[in-house]
C-alpha cells in the first residue's frame, strides 16, 4: 500500500486498489466532460485565424508596419469563413448568406484607408476616452462612412 495525501483534509491516506480505481475513474470522466465542452466551444466559436481577423478593427493593427501586406490575407480568411454556404449541423439543411463578398470587396479599400488616415489622430486626442473607441464613435456618426464600409461596422 502506498500513502496519498489529500489536500483537502491535509491528511494522509492509505491508497488501496479500490481507492486508485475510485479515482482513477473520477479523473477519466472529468476527463470526458472536459473534452464535451471543449467540442461545444469549438464549434460555438470561430477558429484561431479568424478570430485574429477581428484585430484589423483595433488602432494597434494599423500602425503595425505589416499592416498592409497582412490585410488581404485576413480578409480572404474572413471571406473563407463568413461567407461561403454551410451546413446546419449534421443535417442536410444550407444556412444562406446575409452576407456579400462583393461587397466586402468594393468596401475594403476605403476601409483601409480609412483606417490608415485616422489611426494617428485617435491616439493623439487626449486619454480621457479611449482612442479605439473614439475612432469608432466618429465613424458611426458619420452617415457616409456607415454606407461605405457597412461591411465592417
Amino acid at each position: 500500500m502506498m500513502h496519498y495525501f489529500c489536500p483537502e483534509t491535509t491528511l494522509y491516506v492509505f491508497m488501496t486498489r479500490a481507492l486508485f480505481q475510485y479515482t482513477m475513474n473520477n479523473v477519466q470522466m472529468q476527463c470526458s466532460q472536459v473534452a464535451k465542452v471543449n467540442d461545444r466551444l469549438e464549434k460555438w466559436f470561430p477558429t484561431h485565424d479568424v478570430m485574429d481577423v477581428s484585430t484589423v478593427v483595433y488602432l494597434q493593427y494599423w500602425l503595425k508596419s505589416t499592416c498592409e501586406s497582412s490585410f488581404p490575407t485576413h480578409m480572404d480568411v474572413l471571406k473563407k469563413f463568413y461567407y461561403q454556404f454551410k451546413k446546419l449541423g449534421s443535417s442536410q439543411t444550407w444556412i444562406p448568406l446575409d452576407l456579400n463578398a462583393n461587397i466586402l470587396d468594393l468596401q475594403t479599400s476605403f476601409f483601409k484607408l480609412t483606417l490608415m488616415s485616422n489611426v494617428q489622430w485617435a491616439m493623439d486626442q487626449p486619454m480621457d476616452l479611449n482612442p479605439i473607441f473614439r475612432l469608432w464613435k466618429n465613424f458611426t456618426s458619420n452617415a457616409l462612412l456607415c454606407v461605405q464600409f457597412s461591411k465592417f461596422m
